[in-house]
């Protein structure tokens, strides 16, 4: 069973049940997830991709939904008693299902684990130990964290570096595309959450204005990460917008076409350092969020960068312009920098390979699936699931190593 909330989540979960499917065609695969799960062949039972939150306030006005979806997986928990649930990021509704899972004696999986690690390590770690049977990590530190606090972990990489084997060359995008070669072309991703994208893509959408009353004429392209987002996104940019190409569902297409980027904070980030794709992150949170992080949980004084391809670099790669900075003014100065200087491009890009060479090698969902299923197939000989589970990590550590 698998329990996906976010639209991000459910597109990592997809390319995992499809490879789980290939290497064993007899496995059964349902539960909570999105479009890119179903399209891997998981029964899909429930959707709450088009409704996920972010922040304490967006938390506070979906609490009611939430509660019904959470009873309604319990409901099905308690009914089948899946082999392993597969828990997809999403900690604030997972961890709920996990607690679930365990009182039930059911097997769970953490895919994509949440990065509170990164500014409440002895939390994250006590209660991945204390809820979790197996924790797939996609980080290093965050390997060794949880190793070292008791955890049962397997590290094999990001699975987000198997996208390398997807780009393709801007050209060659571009004419799949329609785009005219010597236009410029901006790109805008403003999250896969309603909320994300009434915050950010107005100004977004005033800084494309900017940089065209410099550059001239641009090609907009706009990246929507389900079809279910589409009202939201044609409320701000209509549909008739000059010179708009709207993508659903396909990152990796969109980010290859464009010069440059807007993005919000989130995996986008991550894809576009797979894809060597110039980016500039963006994010806004509500008020409460933005109080509860800086003065209670403290995480601009624990870590330096807001976006993961800075955390994982420890260096300003990527600008970040967030909150009060995060204006359309910001915004289109960053982007006018890559789009006309090509050292600042360069420069980027050789963080990003930087960035690449601490994510691991292309492979790593096909990986994490064989040790998904070693892990839970029966065994001739006693060997408990922690042993089992320390084994593949001190190998997949050896692996990364050597690579």
């Amino acid at each position: 069973m698998f329990s996906a909330a976010e639209v991000s989540g459910d597109a990592l979960a997809g390319r995992l049940a499809g490879e789980l499917r290939r290497l064993d065609p007899d496995v059964r695969l349902w539960g909570m997830g999105g479009a890119h799960m179903a399209a891997a062949g998981v029964d899909v039972e429930i959707d709450i991709t088009d409704t996920s939150t972010f922040g304490l306030t967006d938390l506070f006005n979906s609490f009611p939904r939430h509660l019904r979806t959470l009873r309604r997986l319990r409901r099905m928990l308690a009914d089948r008693r899946p082999d392993a649930l597969i828990l997809v990021d999403a900690p604030g509704f997972n961890f709920a299902v996990a607690t679930m899972a365990r009182r039930l004696g059911v097997r769970t999986i953490y895919y994509i684990p949440p990065q509170t690690w990164l500014w409440n390590p002895a939390s994250a770690a006590r209660r991945m130990r204390n809820k979790v049977d197996l924790v797939v990590a996609i980080f290093e530190r965050e390997a060794m964290l949880y190793r070292q606090a008791g955890a049962n972990v397997v590290y094999h990489g990001h699975p987000l570096v198997d996208l390398s084997r997807l780009s393709v060359a801007p050209r060659e995008a571009r004419l799949r595309h329609g785009i005219p070669e010597g236009l410029p072309c901006i790109g805008l991703f403003p999250g896969s959450r309603r909320q994300e994208i009434a915050r950010l893509l107005p100004a977004m959408a005033r800084a494309v204005d900017r940089i065209r009353a410099n550059v001239g004429p641009v090609r907009v392209v706009l990246g929507v990460a389900s079809a279910q987002l589409r009202d939201v996104v044609h409320g701000v940019l209509p549909a008739d917008t000059p010179d708009l190409h709207v993508f659903e569902s396909s990152a990796h297409d969109a980010l290859a076409c464009c010069d440059v980027s807007l993005a919000a904070s989130g995996t986008i980030l991550l894809e576009a350092v797979a894809l060597d794709a110039p980016v500039v992150m963006t994010y806004k949170l509500d008020a409460l969020t933005y109080l509860y992080g800086k003065y209670l949980l403290r995480v601009p004084q624990k870590i330096p960068y807001y976006s993961m391809p800075n955390i994982v670099a420890n260096a300003r790669v990527v600008p970040e312009l967030v909150l009060e900075a995060a204006t359309p003014e910001r915004l289109a100065a960053e982007a006018l920098g890559l789009l006309t200087d090509a050292g600042r491009r360069e420069e980027m890009r050789r963080g990003f390979r930087v960035i690449r060479s601490r994510l691991g090698t292309p492979g790593v969902v096909s990986r994490v699936a064989q040790d998904i299923l070693e892990f839970l197939a029966p065994s001739p000989q006693a060997v408990g699931a922690a042993e089992r589970a320390g084994a593949l990590f001190e190998r997949a550590r050896r692996a990364e190593r050597h690579s």
